[in-house]
């Protein structure tokens, strides 16, 4: 962008041309009062478009950085999760402009869903069935609500989107989008309807992906079931099951062949209480010899493995559960929960003498435990569905995952899913607000005729238009709209194509296709990026993206991760308020990558917040998920302190205090007599000859430490980075140069007054650049306030990332780091004896290694000048130990080196 020159008269004439905020020239305040602040900075950079996508002319890909960013779900809140994730996809777009990319990343929300139902169910009353039409509206309008606040969150957090290009899976666009990709899999072969054993939460009524299936610790029982074997009334087998109340869909009994307990069985059958049939007793290597009395029953279905021993012995099917996880019509106990006709048949196994042994079994049950509260168990249920064939296309999707660059590299949970998945993915949910498969079938179960509209007609809901075609053409039957929607990944997993305008901009999806980056979570990886990597290269050819991004889940305080029922959850909205989003923003830098990541807090008392909640608090806690006591009565006795982003708080005042010193100086003296202008502060073309040791060295280390964090943010370790921008900033520039300057600001020599300011603003204009991109807000009014007099831009946001080319002699870098090192040690000398640290003394001894002596002895005005020492004499081997024995002077002894100072003792 053009820096601008602006004299002093015109300062104001030109910031209200560009809209800027006007600063009174005396003020700056003590304290960084971030609540006003970060409303104004937000309002501005919305209304100067600060953030604008725009391609210029004769562009190509390659200057494109595009982030395929989480369409989140619109649950109405963020969590810290997102805050983490979030953040690190902002650091990526403000760092990746700050290297002259055209930064591409338009954010999406999630719409469709079950718990968006389930929530909308709770809140009216609707339910799918009774008015599907009003049900999918309502969910609608309050996925809108979920949406404004969710925006009003994002750019609390300060995150540098463009929103004209923000998308919602529930759209019309995004609609069709899907529906198209159905059309082209149905054409290619790739996606079929069948009736297969699925995965089906009975609580939710819905079929299910493996990838929303797992497993949880539960406490159980095994059941010992004696039952008689044909022809023999009195020879029986034991088997051993967790799930009784499924013996009257049993179908075989099985054994494993090299079982010595049952070598005496061969091609017999055993008699099935209550089904009252025999089944067919079968040697397998697959039985599990270890597990209860290493005999098993077969039922349609109890799990998996059930599934693969029908189907390999070609067993019939009984469904004995229904869709609501009550047992069918061809149960004795037609119409029961399946829990209340386990203990039935327990009793009447009991009373029929075939109950043996019953023993506490715990064991891993598998539930609906993804993007649902639910985590109801699942049952196993044939019931027609859609299918993409997936199986067939793995190895495919493995190569691709040897293509694409990992941060950190976590591959290997993508090919481990790769290696156990034996099933075809199933689309359809049978639930209502989600993208409508658009198709229709024939309602003859023995005809596999769907009849495909064209991608004219697209988006279109089924359910709502009539078939164009009358009858099927292949058996004359009723053809049925679907009323099944899609599962919500077959929605996300073509953000890549969606947001590059595959099939709609054949120009803008060649600049932006594949994608630069995938940022995402990496419990997602078997899901999210499994689906779209599959997908998005079926479609278009080539793979979505080039690199992956991880992050790690965010966990409560006790190590869990964040819940609800754990009572360790945390909203932005509770930390932003009390330290500021900048203080959050560093919290989620620090994170490790690929990571868990803690937030950590503590419960204190309202009345008291620097005293730790007590014993009390744990009864209260309990009254609470009790419902024994309200959350109105809980939260005015206790609120959450945040000690790690009180910290990160600490840290933002001292950058507010580095800079309101340094404009304090400047203050000193008039911008004409400093001579800065845009090229100054953008080239240091300041007089070489007028720098110091200390400036070289602090603009050696400087460079470095540039250097090194460009390195680690373009691998996306934001941690690294980070901690060399604190350290060094911290360390060097303010707890080492800027005291080292003091002396030069308060000169009498204009010169040399001049030329610490000039380079002073320098450095600390180059931080702040670098600051940016983690710290958006508190920059931005520094910017504003400190360098305002020279150049108006718009934001600081807008400006490159500072590259250093100048070089320096060794020797002068070396003994800018003595002099800097001589410094801290007298300073901490004169503090261990109780010296003010600008207190006058006339002579310091110091004892230190040769080398470092004949260094100093020739630069010594500036250790002198700052530390307000009239004299400082080294020490020879010989004067130490004899001055040890005198009383006059204090030894001060720096256990970290070899050096020992001197102070004369006060009175």
């Amino acid at each position: 962008m053009e820096w601008i020159y602006i004299k002093d008269q015109k300062i104001k004439e030109e910031k209200k041309k560009h809209n800027l905020p006007l600063r009174s020239s005396d003020q700056f305040p003590n304290r960084f009062s971030f609540q006003k602040i970060e409303k104004n900075w937000i309002k501005y950079w919305s209304e100067e478009e600060i953030y604008k996508f725009k391609i210029p002319e004769k562009i190509s890909h390659k200057d494109i950085f595009s982030i395929d960013t989480p369409p989140d779900f619109t649950s109405g809140n963020l969590h810290m999760g997102h805050i983490l994730n979030h953040s690190w996809i902002d650091f990526m777009a403000r760092f990746q402009r700050s290297m002259g990319k055209i930064v591409y990343f338009p954010q999406g929300f999630d719409c469709h869903g079950l718990p968006t139902e389930l929530k909308v169910q709770k809140l009216t009353g609707l339910t799918p069935t009774n008015d599907r039409a009003t049900f999918i509206e309502t969910c609608k309008h309050y996925t809108r609500k979920f949406i404004d606040r969710m925006r009003e969150q994002f750019d609390s957090l300060g995150y540098s989107t463009d929103w004209d290009f923000s998308y919602e899976t529930m759209s019309s666009d995004y609609m069709l989008s899907v529906q198209k990709t159905l059309i082209e899999f149905y054409k290619c072969g790739w996606l079929y309807r069948a009736k297969y054993p699925v995965h089906w939460c009975p609580k939710c009524e819905t079929s299910l992906a493996k990838q929303e299936v797992g497993y949880i610790e539960s406490s159980g029982f095994l059941w010992q079931i004696k039952l008689p074997i044909k022809g023999d009334s009195h020879k029986k087998l034991t088997i051993a099951t967790t799930r009784p109340e499924l013996i009257e869909a049993c179908i075989a009994v099985l054994i494993h062949p090299d079982d010595w307990r049952y070598t005496n069985i061969e091609n017999e059958e055993i008699f099935i209480p209550i089904a009252e049939r025999y089944v067919p007793i079968i040697k397998d290597h697959a039985v599990d010899m270890n597990f209860g009395t290493g005999v098993v029953y077969c039922c349609t279905f109890g799990d998996e493995m059930d599934i693969q021993w029908q189907q390999k012995y070609h067993l019939p099917i009984y469904q004995i559960l229904n869709p609501n996880g009550t047992m069918s019509s061809i149960s004795k106990f037609k119409g029961l929960k399946s829990l209340q006709a386990r203990y039935k048949i327990i009793n009447f196994l009991e009373e029929q003498g075939y109950l043996g042994v019953k023993e506490d079994y715990p064991h891993r049950i598998i539930v609906h435990s993804e993007r649902s509260s639910c985590n109801s168990p699942i049952e196993y249920l044939p019931i027609p569905q859609w299918f993409i064939k997936i199986k067939e296309f793995i190895p495919e999707i493995r190569k691709d995952g040897h293509t694409l660059n990992w941060f950190p590299n976590m591959s290997q949970k993508l090919f481990d899913w790769c290696d156990n998945l034996t099933w075809d993915w199933v689309i359809s949910r049978q639930r209502a607000f989600g993208t409508p498969i658009p198709f229709w079938y024939c309602s003859n179960l023995e005809c596999s005729y769907v009849y495909v509209p064209s991608i004219e007609h697209l988006p279109l809901d089924p359910t709502k238009k009539s078939c164009p075609i009358d009858h099927c053409p292949d058996c004359g039957s009723a053809l049925t709209g679907e009323k099944d929607v899609c599962d919500c990944w077959i929605d996300s997993s073509i953000t890549p194509l969606f947001i590059s305008q595959w099939g709609r901009n054949d120009l803008f999806f060649k600049l932006i296709y594949p994608i630069t980056v995938r940022p995402q979570g990496y419990e997602i990886i078997r899901t999210w990026l499994f689906y779209t990597l599959f997908r998005s290269k079926k479609l278009s050819g080539s793979k979505p993206f080039q690199d992956v991004m991880l992050n790690g889940m965010v966990a409560g305080p006790d190590g869990r991760k964040m819940s609800k029922s754990f009572g360790n959850i945390v909203s932005p909205d509770e930390v932003f308020p009390l330290y500021g989003t900048d203080a959050v923003r560093l919290w989620a830098a620090m994170g490790p990558p690929g990571q868990d990541y803690q937030f950590k807090f503590e419960w204190v008392y309202r009345t008291n917040p620097k005293q730790k909640a007590g014993k009390k608090f744990n009864e209260d806690q309990n009254r609470l998920q009790k419902g024994k006591m309200s959350q109105t009565e809980f939260d005015a006795k206790y609120m959450k302190h945040f000690p790690g982003i009180q910290e990160n708080g600490k840290i933002i005042n001292k950058i507010w205090n580095a800079y309101r010193l340094i404009w304090l100086i400047k203050q000193s003296i008039s911008d004409q007599k400093l001579q800065m202008t845009s090229e100054r502060l953008h080239s240091l073309d300041l007089n070489y000859y007028s720098l110091t040791d200390i400036d070289i060295f602090i603009l050696n280390n400087l460079k470095k430490s540039l250097e090194e964090i460009e390195s680690y943010w373009k691998k996306y370790q934001w941690k690294q980075g980070t901690s060399i921008l604190r350290n060094f900033f911290k360390e060097y520039f303010c707890d080492q140069y800027l005291e080292a300057l003091k002396y030069r600001f308060n000169s009498e020599h204009r010169f040399e007054k001049l030329s610490a300011i000039r380079i002073c603003l320098f450095i600390s204009f180059q931080l702040l650049k670098i600051w940016g991109i983690l710290l958006p807000f508190i920059t931005e009014e520094l910017y504003s306030r400190l360098f305002s007099s020279w150049i108006i831009p718009k934001s600081i946001h807008l400006e490159l990332w500072p590259f250093l080319n100048y070089n320096f002699s060794q020797e002068n870098i070396e003994s800018g780091q003595l002099q800097l090192k001589a410094i801290k040690r007298i300073r901490k000398a004169k503090s261990q004896v109780k010296y003010a640290l600008n207190e006058y003394l006339e002579e310091i001894l110091i004892y230190c290694p040769e080398v470092e002596q004949r260094r100093l002895e020739n630069n010594l005005n500036p250790v002198k000048n700052t530390l307000n020492v009239q004299k400082i004499t080294f020490l020879s081997g010989s004067e130490l130990l004899n001055l040890k024995k005198c009383n006059v002077y204090h030894p001060i002894e720096d256990k970290s080196s070899d050096w020992i100072i001197f102070i004369k003792i006060l009175d």
